[in-house]
């Protein structure tokens, strides 16, 4: 096993070009001539993993080959997975194949849940899912994830989706969706993430962030987690346990942004951290607020 390293040292080691980090660990999809390309690429990979040490998830259509690395099932990286890719770029490159990041991206569900109630062993039981560390997964990873999210009131129209794509595609994504009719709810978090929703009220959350997240060893979840760079994901607990950290991401919002922001943090019950920013001053003041949705 090698080294943890953060979505953006991967981006940042050569030979890695094409190569995305979505849910789930690096990948990227191989268009093919014929299935027989494919395959035969399939082979070649098959060949060099015992060296590496690392054995990639690998889908095969007659179109593409779609290959994904990552050092444990939440999709955390290492240098392994690193080496991996190399190998597996300079495997289809003797082909003829390139990476075509325009066909990627992985979806996951965020499913509502009211204070106290817990529906993991259901979703467990009807889909035949495994519980991984707050997470549910398919255990071949076939199916979407799920993570839960508590909210304040129950009722339909709550469970939603995350689509995880390139950081540089997600904004044409969210303007194809717009222009097919959808409605822009949140735009705060952006360029991380945007929060969608269809005409009839259908929430779908576009996420870019996991793509460059600086955190080494850090998982593509979703917005649960603290998103700023080098900032360590507060602890479930009071206010005051989470000050120094309301304090570090003050100090890095005021740093990036000249408006007020809103960013979510998992305090054990769902809460914001409210930082307000006003030109010339540096905030120093945070509060949580009310439980929100």
């Amino acid at each position: 096993m090698g080294e943890p390293i953060s979505a953006r040292q991967f981006h940042d080691e050569e030979g890695t070009a094409g190569w995305h980090v979505l849910y789930g660990g690096a990948q990227t999809v191989f268009p093919t001539s014929s299935f027989a390309t494919g395959v035969e690429f399939i082979r070649r990979i098959a060949l060099v993993t015992d060296a590496v040490g690392r054995e990639p998830d690998i889908d095969l259509r007659p179109e593409a080959v779609v290959v994904r690395t990552a050092s444990t099932p939440r999709g955390r990286l290492d240098t392994a997975d690193v080496e991996l890719v190399r190998r597996v770029s300079s495997i289809a490159a003797e082909l003829g194949l390139a990476p075509d990041p325009s066909q990627l991206h992985t979806i996951q569900i965020a499913v509502a849940e009211a204070a106290g109630v817990s529906t993991r062993d259901f979703w467990v039981a009807a889909l035949g899912y495994q519980s991984l560390d707050g997470l549910l997964i398919d255990p071949l990873r076939r199916g979407p994830r799920m993570w839960f999210d508590e909210i304040a009131a129950p009722g339909r129209g709550r469970t939603h989706i995350d689509v995880a794509l390139p950081h540089g595609r997600a904004e044409a994504r969210v303007a194809a969706a717009l222009e097919a009719g959808g409605r822009l709810a949140d735009s705060s978090h952006a360029p991380d993430w945007w929060t969608l929703a269809s005409p009839d009220n259908h929430g779908v959350d576009i996420a870019a962030w996991g793509d460059i997240d600086g955190r080494a060893g850090s998982s593509t979840d979703g917005p649960e987690e603290a998103l700023c760079s080098g900032v360590p994901t507060p602890a479930a607990g009071s206010a005051q346990e989470l000050g120094p950290h309301l304090r570090d991401t003050a100090q890095f919002v005021a740093e990036s942004a000249d408006q007020a922001v809103t960013l979510g943090f998992p305090t054990g019950r769902k809460g914001v951290v409210l930082i307000a920013r006003q030109p010339g001053l540096i905030p120093l003041e945070q509060r949580l607020a009310e439980r929100v949705g």
